[in-house]
């Protein structure tokens, strides 16, 4: 079978790593797989070629660039695959355009809960376009429901992300031989975008600061950037907060073992990636009490909080802090809960709604 994925980036957040391990895993069931991108990547984070896939660059001057439709149409018609997939809401509307012209099988992925789609005339057009995707498969069970409040009798299915187990689990215990000069911090990985919270955070600290000296490791880029490293310079912290900016996964993976624990205060996500990775490293949960959190976290698994206030942050890093014995015991059954969740078994799933799709044609 014949697959086209098309995403704007290589190497970007969690949607990108999602593809990239389940390229890996078609390619050894002998699938055909081609990617079409527009970027490398985020500045600092090198790209991952996979050995027997295609590569297809995009040329554009900008993500509106009428010239990036036209490109993917001649591609399809080209390579004529079996399969259209898009990954990304931009690429939704224009790799979904092409699948439309093309007459080609398109799969949308969700990769949100409704909350990330307010009033927006590109997500008012990529719900119209989606009425002719032939399947949609979302990673939660709120990105689900989004969809079929609109179209109640299409195909989708459900298929969680897939974590790289034995990956993470082969990690040595130092990257490069540097050990970190830090004895005892938390960490946040992940976009810095407002929906994040990491502001609250941040806060949090500044108020641990004079208590228990605890500081914070924050690996991510975004547009929220220019605005925490003023708040850092406010709350006169720099010498507690540590932003790494873009890194690569194994180096989270890395702070996250060795972390005393992994924060997560979102207004709403999809099913976080970088959740799921600190289960695996066994780091001890802090988690905002959402729908997207509780789908797959049990009452056990972390300390959850509700609302979202900078000295409730502070009292449960506190806690966490000063009962390590019951946050390892949590990170311990955390993981345990998701051992069913592996890169093979997602791909085993993919390759079922792949096959469905063909023998539906």
């Amino acid at each position: 079978m014949h697959i086209l994925y098309i995403l704007p980036h290589l190497a970007s957040g969690g949607a990108e790593r999602q593809m990239f391990y389940l390229s890996q895993e078609l390619i050894k069931s002998g699938y055909r797989i081609d990617i079409a991108y527009l970027y490398e990547g985020n500045k600092g984070l090198n790209p991952t070629y996979i050995e027997n896939v295609n590569y297809y660059r995009l040329n554009c001057n900008s993500n509106y660039d009428f010239s990036i439709l036209l490109q993917l149409i001649r591609l399809i018609k080209l390579r004529q695959p079996d399969i259209v997939q898009t990954w990304i809401r931009q690429m939704d509307i224009i790799g979904g355009l092409a699948a439309i012209y093309t007459k080609k099988n398109w799969l949308l992925r969700e990769p949100n809960s409704s909350k990330a789609y307010p009033a927006h005339w590109k997500h008012k057009l990529r719900k119209i376009l989606a009425r002719f995707a032939r399947v949609i498969v979302a990673n939660s069970e709120d990105g689900l429901m989004y969809w079929k409040n609109y179209y109640p009798r299409k195909k989708m299915f459900f298929i969680p992300n897939g974590v790289p187990f034995q990956t993470i689990d082969a990690l040595p215990a130092s990257i490069d031989n540097q050990e970190l000069h830090l004895n005892k911090y938390i960490i946040y990985a992940g976009r810095l975008e407002k929906q994040k919270r990491i502001d609250i955070l941040i806060r949090a600290i500044s108020i641990l600061d004079q208590k228990m000296h605890i500081k914070l490791v924050i690996c991510g880029d975004g547009n929220q950037k220019n605005i925490l490293e003023a708040l850092i310079k406010q709350l006169n912290i720099k010498n507690m907060i540590f932003l790494t900016g873009a890194v690569a996964p194994e180096q989270v993976w890395f702070l996250m073992k060795h972390a005393k624990a992994f924060v997560l205060l979102s207004e709403y996500e999809g099913l976080p990636n970088v959740l799921l990775e600190a289960m695996v490293c066994q780091c001890p949960l802090i988690v905002s009490d959402i729908p997207a959190h509780r789908a797959f976290l049990r009452s056990h698994h972390a300390l959850w909080i509700d609302p979202i206030t900078p000295d409730i942050v502070a009292d449960k890093i506190n806690k966490l802090i000063n009962n390590q014995e019951s946050a390892k015991h949590r990170a311990i059954i955390a993981r345990e809960s998701i051992e069913k969740w592996s890169v093979e078994n997602m791909a085993r799933k993919y390759e079922k709604v792949y096959q469905w799709m063909i023998q539906k044609n």
